[in-house]
């Protein structure tokens, strides 16, 4: 993104960290080296300052932070803190696809006029209106009264548009943009109409085994359109025993809805990401 812009259309200044969790990145992995402490994962800790020791009673002292947390703090004093509008280009796991924005719920002034409009202009039509702690990054920002927009898109290993961000690492640590004081000059061009949802159920199996899917992640980028219209009760994948080859669990749709996220066919465990649906019972078109 960051070469293709034209200086002559902005006004502000642009912040950009391009890999916001450079040590997880380079594990492939979304939860770093210190599994043992909050996950690892910088996008639970923000804005990573404790309040209360990680261990015993008390005040926290500075240094009692894990990696995670000296990560997100220095997100949050260099970047979020000074931010006035913020892109968190965020992406998932190896093997899923995913495509939807993210933005606040219940938001109010500056955040509730731009966030929407920022959440428009990628043109994924498939909004998210998410509560979010404090601990994740887009929580921090609305607190902070800056309007963020969540892209979170990429299928494993696929070519996407170049309005999206693609990795195949889940968590923080894809792009992060933050836009300080800037606006485009000229109006942004959104899709006809666009999907804002606040009920977006995950299906996941109860049985470990083999995931034969019936929609590949590809599915959701496929013939000029973002996700796969859906209907309750329609087969998504089948969860095969690996050993004895025999049918165990079907994954079906529980509402009718947009599918915005697919996994590929392949081994999964118990309770891990398969799929998920947009409902457009709970949703509005706008």
């Amino acid at each position: 993104m960051l070469p293709t812009l034209d200086l002559s259309e902005l006004r502000g200044t642009i912040l950009a960290v391009p890999v916001a969790n450079p040590v997880g990145f380079a594990a492939n992995t979304r939860v770093i080296i210190e599994d043992d402490i909050d996950f690892g994962n910088v996008n639970r800790v923000f804005p990573g300052r404790r309040a209360q020791a990680a261990f015993g009673s008390g005040d926290a002292d500075a240094t009692d932070r894990s990696l995670a947390e000296r990560i997100a703090d220095a997100l949050t004093t260099t970047l979020l803190e000074r931010a006035d509008f913020a892109l968190d280009m965020h992406c998932h796991q190896e093997g899923i696809g995913l495509v939807k924005c993210i933005q606040g719920r219940e938001l109010s002034g500056r955040s509730a006029e731009w966030a929407p409009k920022m959440c428009k202009a990628w043109n994924l039509g498939i909004i998210h209106e998410y509560t979010c702690r404090e601990t994740r990054s887009l929580g921090r920002l609305r607190s902070a009264g800056s309007p963020p927009a969540w892209p979170r898109s990429g299928p494993a290993r696929a070519p996407l548009p170049l309005s999206s961000v693609t990795s195949h690492n889940a968590g923080p640590k894809a792009s992060v943009t933050c836009f300080v004081c800037s606006r485009c000059c000229r109006e942004p061009t959104f899709m006809e109409r666009q999907l804002f949802f606040g009920h977006g159920p995950h299906i996941r199996p109860s049985n470990g085994g083999y995931l034969v899917s019936e929609l590949d992640p590809t599915s959701l980028f496929e013939n000029g359109r973002f996700g796969v219209p859906v209907e309750r009760g329609q087969l998504l994948g089948r969860i095969f025993d690996p050993y004895r080859l025999e049918l165990i669990e079907e994954l079906r749709s529980p509402c009718d809805g947009v599918l915005y996220m697919a996994r590929r066919s392949g081994p999964v465990e118990i309770s891990s990401h398969a799929y998920a649906v947009a409902d457009t019972a709970d949703g509005r078109w706008g």
